[in-house]
């Protein structure tokens, strides 16, 4: 018999028989389930979908049965007939599954009988009433507490996400009126493969009474209490504590080591830089509101004279940066998990491809066939989702600022706050000696084969702020440097830090983790060697002013750049940048090397502050003679195209014609100007060069006396993109409107491989524009884009819209525009 509503549902009963000889039996089974809007009276569970004859010893027996919904079920009643030769029988449980609706969770209701049915006891029915969880839901301003209400939904897996050292209050139902024994109600927190209670994957929380509660929450454990009881509706509070490993985790209620609820959400535990017990605290609110709040900010590249600030949008709340990234943490050992430390470095691999299928691949080659130019990117979510969408391959190709976003990226998602680093002038030291070795041949011609250590244009990383806890002391607390650019090994594979900006500013170079690399990109002793006749190695010149300048990041709370030298290096030339040098090259078991003093220098600068691709560029020399006595000076200028990484694409200018002598009187200056024409340079570009001349000055008859070299790099300035959206109409979400875009070719060859996309805010999935044909010789380019807003709720702040355009041999460059967007309330 049938009671209940219209709309009919499919209950799955599921049945164990014990495991004992004699538990089986041969009787005839009916089963009666109660709700709160029908019940099932004496349906007979006759045939066992599992195995065909029901109810054999240790057998789990499935039925199905179609009824009207029952609505909460209270109670079920099994009978047995007591017929048959084998009347007795014993049942351990019984569950019943059921969706009221295909869009619905299933749910899930166990009975626990562990009851005999037998026919001399005359015990020949058994009822059991259940305890199941109805709609568990945090209360709704724990995103708001959590500091995680940005976060956006993935389309496949839900998710709720907690900050680590905080509590969140939960509501549910009881599927019967609450009683004191409930009490013993557990939650269990599971992640991984393998949950062990021993590693921290697996964690059981009981239930505490107020004091409790309150005492362990003071103590960083582990708890919840019930705060409220309404009939069925009951009121929790849960503690998460600081110390907690991050990550997803799987939430389910238990009473009596029985699972009586899977919560449907994944629960992700981040970081938690507001809770003063978490490792990664941070104090000021403006502080939090850059390092872990901002979704788009500032990559700096270009050189030290001119910082050129490449916006990028982080996009760190978007569904497809928590797929992604929580798929990157996976990858990470369990063990690593807890620390702000092991999480930093091991992203630091994770992020590359160096070592594994990581997110992006390097490339420095020039030849990004395959791939997008490093500088075509200016968002990290469409990055992200071509991962994704590629079955999780590296994305091609990223270079050191796309390495860098794509961690600003992580890390704020993470909960660990992080920032954007340029160095301009930036050293690679590859034999670990914290020292620059320049080798020139007799002739005093750069010697590439030799020289194995590079200066870079610039290279950009990352810092991280944390509490250093596996070091002495707290001196070493506070920013450190990380790097996901794969340039060297550490510990066997391309990771780099956390490095703490306090050790790499006084050359301890001996603290965890790589602070010997990162003091000598930005801190190293360079020294300048001339290979004689003989074979033989002499210094010629050393400096400590060559690496480490103008350290750049965004400002807090602005678009202006701030330099932050400061915080990585004493100021050049001064007695504590010299013992730091010092500090570092005693740990390294290596001396100060000091040259004799010449008596010549040489200063560049470029004759006009901005130089554009496709156009001559100037550079004006000075050359001067600090002594008593005139010299005769042999001066070379060499200039050559290269890749930002220092590495030489092309020289350009044989040496016979930069030979030039000049008199320079005693006391003076003399001045050149060294013209780098477009006819030079225009048709070995690729993507992305820039220029450098390195500039020799020799007193022949000195020998190495009077000896003096500079370089300078120039960048060249992309042309001015253009980008106007049509003002005429309000920009509505779900509605289309109109972008133009413009830009002249300045150079005169014809620019292909041309491709753009739009980008940079939460209003806008990435638009890709692939067919575009190639652009004549100083012709200009225009174009008309439709694009449609995703939905909004309400009216949005201004949000910046990114243009980015490649091409060959000019490489990528962007501009953006601000729009607001208004929501579609038809």
């Amino acid at each position: 018999m049938e009671e209940g509503g219209s709309h009919r549902v499919q209950y799955s009963v599921e049945v164990k028989t014990g495991t004992r000889r004699h538990n089986d039996t041969d009787s005839n089974i009916t089963l009666t389930v109660d709700g709160s809007e029908g019940s099932i009276t004496n349906a007979p569970l006759a045939k066992s979908l599992t195995n065909g004859d029901p109810f054999e010893q240790g057998g789990v027996d499935k039925f199905v049965i179609d009824s009207p919904f029952l609505g909460k079920i209270s109670k079920v009643t099994l009978t047995s007939d007591q017929s048959g030769r084998g009347a007795s029988w014993y049942v351990q449980w019984l569950k019943i599954r059921y969706r009221k609706n295909v869009n619905e969770d299933e749910k899930e209701l166990l009975f626990h009988f562990n009851t005999w049915f037998s026919r001399t006891k005359g015990w020949s029915h058994a009822a059991q009433q259940s305890l199941s969880i109805d709609s568990l839901k945090p209360l709704k301003s724990y995103d708001v507490e959590h500091h995680t209400k940005k976060y956006k939904q993935s389309e496949t897996t839900p998710r709720i996400f907690l900050r680590r050292g905080n509590s969140i209050r939960f509501q549910f139902s009881l599927s019967r009126p609450f009683i004191e024994s409930d009490r013993d109600l557990k939650l269990v927190f599971s992640t991984g493969k393998r949950p062990r209670e021993s590693n921290g994957t697996q964690i059981t929380v009981d239930c505490y009474n107020e004091d409790d509660y309150k005492k362990l929450c003071t103590q960083d454990q582990w708890a919840f209490e019930i705060l409220t009881v309404q009939n069925d509706d009951v009121t929790i509070e849960l503690f998460i504590p600081s110390h907690v490993l991050v990550g997803s985790f799987k939430m389910e209620i238990e009473l009596n080591d029985d699972v009586i609820y899977q919560y449907s959400s994944e629960v992700v535990i981040l970081f938690n830089p507001w809770c003063e017990k978490d490792e990664v605290y941070m104090q000021s609110q403006e502080d939090l509101k850059e390092y872990i709040l901002r979704q788009s900010g500032i990559v700096y590249q270009g050189t030290d004279r001119r910082p050129y600030p490449k916006k990028w949008y982080y996009g760190q709340f978007e569904a497809i940066v928590a797929d992604v990234i929580l798929y990157v943490l996976q990858q990470v050992s369990l063990k690593a998990r807890r620390s702000a430390v092991d999480v930093t470095r091991a992203f630091s691999s994770k992020l590359n491809s160096f070592d594994n299928d990581g997110v992006l691949e390097g490339n420095w080659s020039g030849d990004y066939e395959g791939g997008k130019t490093p500088s075509f990117w200016t968002t990290t979510p469409s990055i992200l989702q071509q991962y994704a969408d590629n079955g999780y391959e590296p994305v091609k190709y990223g270079q050191c600022w796309v390495f860098s976003a794509v961690t600003v990226t992580a890390m704020r998602f993470l909960g660990i706050p992080c920032r954007s680093v340029t160095n301009f002038d930036s050293a690679h030291d590859t034999d670990a000696n914290v020292t620059q070795d320049i080798f020139f041949d007799y002739d005093m011609n750069y010697d590439k084969e030799r020289t194995n250590d590079s200066v870079w244009n610039f290279h950009v990383w990352n810092d991280v702020y944390m509490k250093r806890n596996d070091l002495e002391g707290d001196e070493f607390d506070g920013w450190q440097a990380i790097d996901a650019t794969p340039q060297e090994l550490s510990s066997n594979i391309y990771q780099m830090g956390p490095s703490p900006l306090s050790a790499v500013k006084s050359g301890r170079v001996d603290q965890a983790h790589d602070t010997k690399f990162v003091f000598a990109e930005v801190n190293s002793q360079t020294l300048y060697w001339k290979v004689l006749k003989d074979g033989k190695e002499e210094l010629i010149k050393s400096r400590t002013d060559v690496v480490g300048h103008s350290i750049s990041t965004k400002a807090v709370g602005t678009m202006w750049r701030n330099d932050i030298t400061n915080e990585y290096k004493f100021p050049d030339g001064s007695v504590l940048e010299s013992a730091a040098v010092k500090t570092a090259l005693h740990i390294v078991n290596h001396k100060v090397l000091k040259s004799n003093k010449s008596a010549l220098s040489i200063d560049l600068a470029p004759a006009k502050e901005e130089n554009f691709v496709g156009q001559p560029v100037n550079v004006e020399i000075k050359i001067s003679n600090n002594s008593d006595e005139d010299h005769s000076v042999r001066v070379k200028a060499r200039s050559q195209l290269i890749h930002y990484t220092g590495e030489v694409a092309r020289n350009l200018q044989a040496d016979d014609d930069d030979l030039r002598k000049i008199k320079v009187a005693k006391q003076s200056v003399s001045k050149l100007t060294v013209t780098i024409q477009t006819h030079q340079y225009v048709p070995y570009l690729r993507a992305d060069e820039s220029l450098q001349l390195y500039v020799t000055a020799v007193v022949p008859e000195s020998a190495t006396r009077h000896v003096a070299m500079e370089n300078i790099r120039i960048s060249l300035s992309k042309p001015e993109l253009k980008i106007r959206v049509d003002e005429s109409a309000e920009i509505v979400s779900g509605k289309q409107f109109k972008v133009f875009v413009e830009f002249t070719n300045p150079l005169d060859v014809t620019l292909k491989k041309c491709e753009a996309y739009f980008g940079g805010s939460a209003v806008l999935k990435a638009v890709y524009d692939v067919e575009i044909p190639d652009i004549k010789p100083n012709s200009v380019f225009q174009k008309e884009y439709q694009l449609t807003p995703l939905q909004v709720e309400g009216s949005l702040k201004k949000k910046s819209l990114m243009y980015s355009f490649s091409c060959q041999p000019i490489g990528g460059f962007n501009e953006s525009v601000h729009i607001r967007v208004s929501e579609n309330k038809k």
